[in-house]
């Protein structure tokens, strides 16, 4: 039986549809969320999945000893900083003839921290504390003695743009399925607040991406293999 690993598997989109559609692969997920690791088996019980495990972990701290066939990181490095030490770490997970797949957004040439400076910097405080804006080729500069580059791509940013543009459409669709969650995961008194929020997340997504014709903001994809 095959087996992956999802690091920083979010509510799991990507592990239920490996799982589901490939049934002799054992899939092991990393989140930093104690919900969504119940989503996630709450799902794998509907769909009577067997084949998926979640682990609830701080990936900067976390060891373990398994290995596995294949590896994949879907938006979770522009949550992190440190990425030697992370590609180091995330080697050490590697069969010999492993690939590692890595997709995050970017900027065609620059890096840069999300900071947090002040109460307008509200996007960074709720969404990338701690993390930071890649450049397109920054992860190329972390190759280390254990990985290499196999493969590389970037994706024009206007199908993010679109994919922003999708999501605020979904929520406007559904607000009035959405608006008791919102009340019960931010309080009532917070619900219009989060509700723009949300919305000008979306709105500022798609305009960040759409930039330059698509050609700024990317979004950078990576297939790397043991040396």
């Amino acid at each position: 039986m095959a087996t992956l690993l999802d690091v920083g598997c979010g509510w799991g989109s990507l592990s239920l549809y490996i799982a589901k559609k490939y049934s002799n692969c054992r899939i092991t997920g990393i989140c930093n969320s104690t919900t969504q690791k119940a989503f996630i088996e709450e799902q794998c019980r509907e769909h009577q999945l067997k084949n998926v495990e979640i682990i609830v972990a701080d990936i900067s701290t976390l060891e373990m000893v398994a290995s596995y066939d294949r590896i994949f990181s879907i938006e979770m490095f522009e949550h992190m900083k440190n990425y030697k030490d992370l590609l180091q770490k995330i080697s050490k997970w590697m069969k010999q003839d492993s690939l590692l797949f890595v997709h995050h957004f970017c900027h065609k040439a620059f890096a840069y921290h999300f900071e947090h400076i002040n109460e307008d910097d509200w996007i960074t405080r709720y969404f990338f504390t701690g993390g930071t804006m890649p450049a397109a080729n920054l992860l190329l500069h972390f190759q280390q003695s254990q990985i290499r580059s196999y493969q590389d791509w970037l994706a024009n940013g206007k199908h993010y743009a679109q994919t922003s543009e999708a999501w605020l459409k979904r929520m406007d669709e559904n607000m009035a399925l959405i608006k008791p969650i919102i009340e019960s995961t931010y309080g009532k008194d917070q619900a219009i607040k989060w509700t723009v929020c949300w919305r000008t997340f979306f709105i500022a997504v798609a305009e960040l991406f759409g930039y330059n014709n698509g050609e700024e903001w990317m979004v950078a994809l990576f297939l790397f293999k043991k040396k």
